[in-house]
């Protein structure tokens, strides 16, 4: 009676040890998979690079992008733009520097390009932001035009002349500027002011208004230069 009752407990406890096995062994798969998932390394988010090959690499297989790691480039101290040359203008690099040609200020000869009444003009600019002189020949005098430059684009001019067998006499300031150099380096040189005229009875400023041609003097013009 007693092995009876032993046997019946053992056929009734092992479908329930079954069930206890079976849900240990699933728990077990489930726990050594998710080691598993966890040792493996993290998924690179998309668009990252991968870190560069080493030596060992294959060295005439194709090279993909890649990041160096701890140095340039990398996400680290002093880490710089992926990818970039030494020497190609980005952070860290040398960069080519840019050389502009300096703007030329002269020499230039003075030319007519407006007509009052026969007038002559002449002249040499070394320079058109140093003093300079221009001659104006007309038919009852000839004098000389003074410039007194404050830069290379304005300044200030005067004249003074006398006609003593007409008992007529000049006194003229104002400013003077001068454009930017055209394509075929050419500029205007244009004087404003008043001319202070005594004449035979008569005195007072009559308006100056004159314009004048600069052209480029390929040999120098007597500049030194």
């Amino acid at each position: 009676m007693l092995r009876r009752v032993r046997a019946c407990r053992l056929r009734c406890s092992l479908p329930r040890l079954a069930r206890v096995g079976v849900a240990c062994f699933a728990l077990a798969v489930l726990a050594g998979r998710a080691t598993s998932v966890a040792a493996q390394p993290p998924a690179k988010p998309p668009g990252e690079l991968a870190p560069c090959p080493t030596a060992a690499t294959n060295p005439t297989g194709p090279k993909p992008p890649c990041a160096r790691v701890g140095g340039a480039g990398s996400d680290g101290p002093g880490a710089g733009l992926v990818g970039s040359a030494p020497g190609s203008g980005t952070a860290g690099g040398s960069g080519a520097h840019e050389t502009s040609q300096a703007e030329v200020l002269g020499p230039y000869r003075v030319v007519k390009v407006m007509d009052r009444a026969g007038e002559k003009v002449d002249g040499v600019v070394c320079a058109i932001d140093k003093p300079f002189v221009v001659r104006m020949e007309t038919r009852p005098a000839t004098f000389d035009i003074m410039f007194e430059p404050a830069d290379k684009a304005h300044g200030a001019w005067t004249y003074a002349y006398d006609i003593p067998r007409a008992g007529e006499t000049h006194k003229a300031n104002g400013e003077h500027t001068v454009t930017p150099a055209a394509a075929d380096g050419t500029r205007s040189l244009t004087i404003d002011g008043k001319d202070f005229v005594a004449f035979k009875g008569f005195a007072g400023p009559m308006p100056m208004h004159y314009v004048m041609g600069l052209t480029p003097i390929p040999d120098g013009g007597g500049c030194g230069r």
